[in-house]
């Protein structure tokens, strides 16, 4: 399970903010899970389930047995031969620094269901790519599955079994407006109907039709070592920032409980020559190894240039305290 943590990439922002050297105001208790409400849109990523307005734009990346996946729909049966030809030619062609071209392997498990394995680059001689694919033809969706691994005989009969598994049995197709009742993860056109532990995660960017200065991203990944709590991690300024603080405010600063998540928020406002932006992220550290509680973040941000669109504080408040509430497991999901 990971335990490099990505959560250092916001840590500059949260030093701006020092614990009692600019007005806070806690945001006590824990809110209930709503449920899909008119003029929004449920959508299903990963496990987890949040409401966004109907004509929110999302785009999200996703990891499953630490491989990546892509969905490619409107793909024909002749696109599809023609993308697998220009792939296994590309492999064949290109030489490998020891020998022979990179394509070490194809293994076909059923019609539109393959697996690639090539060396993972050029001079490569520990690491295989494999690439799983699948076409679903009356859908017109062509999955790719890619992750490197070792490249020893244990290793490949282990992905070679995997991959059989994953594209025969457990994958199948989703209409993203799909809510899934079964053990599984959820990803873009498709779903995985599997249980078992492994590392998953997914991260989403959302915009909002009527604020295109508001930039919000979801991101949720199986930890194998929860990280130090939000609020104790933006505890201390390091040098340098001290002026940055000065034009920082605090909208909230405390425990913020979602469900079962157990949770903390760190809001602020900066204003910098009469241009505001503002910066809000709520995590949930997860519990180790645990499908059913991941770590995640939300975060918002503006720009000083687009600040402007939410009218105030209370405004941006809403449109933050509208989605967050919304964010649950998807009953069933493990």
């Amino acid at each position: 399970m990971r335990t490099q943590s990505k959560r250092a990439n916001v840590f500059a922002l949260l030093a701006l903010v020092l614990s009692g050297c600019v007005i806070a105001t806690d945001y006590g208790g824990g809110d209930r899970m709503k449920q899909s409400e008119p003029g929004k849109k449920t959508h299903c990523l990963g496990r987890y389930l949040i409401d966004l307005p109907a004509d929110a734009s999302l785009r999200s990346r996703y990891k499953f047995a630490d491989g990546t996946i892509a969905s490619f729909p409107g793909v024909t049966q002749q696109e599809f031969d023609r993308r697998m030809a220009a792939r296994e030619a590309e492999l064949e062609g290109s030489r490998h620094g020891h020998g022979g071209g990179m394509l070490v392997d194809r293994v076909e498990f059923a019609p539109g269901r393959r697996m690639y394995v090539s060396w993972a680059s050029p001079n490569s001689r520990g690491l295989y790519r494999y690439q799983d694919v699948a076409y679903f033809r009356g859908e017109q969706v062509l999955y790719v599955f890619e992750g490197d691994g070792d490249a020893t005989p244990q290793a490949r009969a282990d992905a070679q079994a995997f991959g059989q598994e994953l594209l025969t049995r457990t994958l199948r197709y989703r209409a993203n407006e799909e809510i899934p009742d079964e053990a599984g993860f959820c990803f873009d056109r498709g779903f995985i109907a599997d249980r078992e532990l492994n590392q998953e995660e997914f991260t989403a960017g959302i915009g909002l039709k009527r604020y295109p200065g508001v930039s919000i991203k979801l991101m949720s990944y199986v930890t194998g070592k929860p990280d130090m709590d939000l609020l104790k991690r933006a505890s201390n300024v390091p040098p340098g920032f001290e002026g940055a603080v000065a034009r920082m405010k605090t909208l909230r600063r405390g425990e913020r409980n979602i469900g079962p998540l157990k949770g903390q928020e760190l809001l602020v406002r900066g204003d910098d020559g009469g241009r505001r932006s503002y910066h809000f992220l709520w995590e949930t550290q997860g519990r180790a190894n645990s499908l059913a509680f991941p770590f995640m973040s939300l975060e918002l941000s503006t720009s000083g240039e687009t600040a402007a669109s939410p009218a105030s504080d209370e405004e941006m408040l809403e449109i933050w305290d509208s989605i967050l509430a919304t964010l649950r497991p998807r009953p069933g999901a493990t």
